[in-house]
C-alpha cells in the first residue's frame, strides 16, 4: 500500500494504492515494490506520451485492420531513430527535420556526405 496526493483544480484529494505480489516479504521491501511499481511509468513516459504528444496518436483516424498497429510500429521505430541519434526531445527533433527529407538516407548511413 501506498499513498498519494492528488491535486486537481485546487482541490488535494488523498488516494491510497494497493498492490498484490506473490513475493515472501523478505525478498522485496516496501521500498523495492514501490521502486518496480514506479518503474512501469517509465514505459508510459519514454514512449506512449511521446507518441500522444508529438504524434497525436490518440486523434487518429487510422483505425482499419492492422493499421493502428502497423502506424505504432513506424511511431516507434522513428521515435528509436531520433533518439538514438541523440535527441532530447522527441517533438523538436520531429520539427528540425520534417521537411529535410534529402537529408534521411545520411543520417540513416544509406548515403555518406
Amino acid at each position: 500500500m501506498y499513498v498519494r496526493l492528488v491535486d486537481c483544480q485546487g482541490k488535494t484529494t488523498r488516494q491510497v494504492h494497493y498492490a498484490i505480489t506473490n513475493l515472501p516479504r523478505h525478498a522485496a521491501s516496501a521500498h523495492d515494490l514501490l521502486t518496480w511499481r514506479r518503474g512501469c511509468w517509465g514505459i508510459e513516459n519514454r514512449t506512449f506520451y511521446v507518441r500522444d504528444v508529438a504524434y497525436r496518436e490518440d486523434h487518429s483516424q487510422i483505425r482499419l485492420g492492422q493499421l493502428p498497429r502497423v502506424m505504432a510500429s513506424v511511431r516507434n521505430a522513428a521515435i528509436d531513430f531520433l533518439r538514438a541519434l541523440g535527441a532530447q526531445n522527441v517533438t523538436a527533433a520531429l520539427r528540425e527535420n520534417a521537411l529535410r527529407l534529402d537529408r534521411l538516407p545520411t543520417k540513416l548511413g544509406i548515403l555518406k556526405n
